[in-house]
């Protein structure tokens, strides 16, 4: 395709976290090589518009470099190709491919009715961002997404908490806030752990099943163990 014809797509920005306004993270070194690079994913709109929504670092620099021409695949509105569908190939592309950041597609996996099979059927279980990902979305509660996505605890503190106790706020909170005390994640983890065996099967609540100082002293002890 012609670089000259090619625009970002207002419809599906970039949604990798620190981008600029041309879509890019981290601009490419060097000058553009075609040789053995994938074409980047264009989107041909009803109105004719050729609207670029994945490999915007290529075409970024495929035009710093003068190149006139980029190798691209064309998606056609006129076929039933919308919105969804090329926001959704944006990010299959970037998870396959290692890019982004976890919390960039937490989100993405959070959409109802997105199951485990078809994640492994497209690929996105692959590598470690999108099992962190996919871990973290289908396993975390709302505060911890949340935390994670402001950068308070990291992708490997997100992802065990989630998987230590999957859906279950109060243990997730607890572990959080131990994370965010300065508590290394193995301890934060093995805190849960302790907290979860003291209470056997009781119902998880908000104020922390009920815990009095001497119990969470005793949780503490356990976890350190």
């Amino acid at each position: 395709m012609p670089v000259a014809d090619l625009s970002l797509s207002k419809d599906v920005p970039q949604f990798k976290s620190g981008a600029s306004k041309e879509g890019v993270v981290e601009a490419l070194g060097g000058k553009f090589d075609r040789t053995g690079v994938a074409p980047i994913q264009v989107w041909e709109r009803l109105n004719g518009n050729l609207e670029i929504i994945s490999g915007r670092h290529r075409f970024d620099l495929a035009k710093r470099s003068g190149e006139q021409t980029i190798p691209a695949q064309i998606h056609r509105e006129a076929d039933g190709f919308n919105v969804e569908q090329a926001a959704s190939l944006d990010a299959l592309l970037n998870i396959r491919e290692g890019q982004g950041k976890v919390k960039d597609y937490v989100q993405f996996f959070q959409r109802p009715g997105y199951s485990r099979e078809e994640a492994e059927s497209s690929g996105v279980l692959a590598r470690a961002t999108g099992k962190r990902a996919f871990s973290i979305a289908t396993n975390g509660v709302s505060d911890l997404i949340a935390s994670h996505r402001a950068d308070l605890i990291s992708d490997e503190a997100a992802t065990q908490i989630a998987e230590t106790a999957p859906q279950d706020a109060a243990l997730q909170n607890l572990g959080m806030k131990a994370v965010m005390d300065g508590k290394s994640i193995t301890n934060s983890i093995n805190l849960m752990q302790a907290v979860k065996s003291m209470t056997g099967d009781r119902e998880s609540t908000g104020d922390l099943f009920g815990f009095d100082d001497s119990a969470m002293r005793e949780a503490e002890q356990m976890a350190e163990y």
